[in-house]
């Protein structure tokens, strides 16, 4: 955080992981992600959120999906 801010949740951590969450999630159906395929999507998530951080000397320890929703139009 001494590069970034105190602030560091907010300014990387967050923006990448909507980020990457976005780009893994379209490339699945909407029931794979509620279901069949989550464990598979986390670990996805968790490998490319991972490399992300890794840029700004950030470690990732695990990434759990929970209380996921989608807009009506998806």
């Amino acid at each position: 955080h001494q590069r970034i801010g105190a602030d560091y949740a907010n300014k990387v951590i967050r923006p990448a992981a909507r980020s990457q969450v976005r780009v893994v999630i379209a490339q699945y159906p909407v029931s794979d992600v509620y279901a069949a395929q989550r464990e598979n999507i986390e670990r996805k998530i968790e490998d490319a959120l991972r490399k992300s951080l890794e840029s700004n000397f950030i470690k990732l320890d695990e990434v759990l999906l929970r209380d996921i929703q989608f807009s009506p139009a998806y």
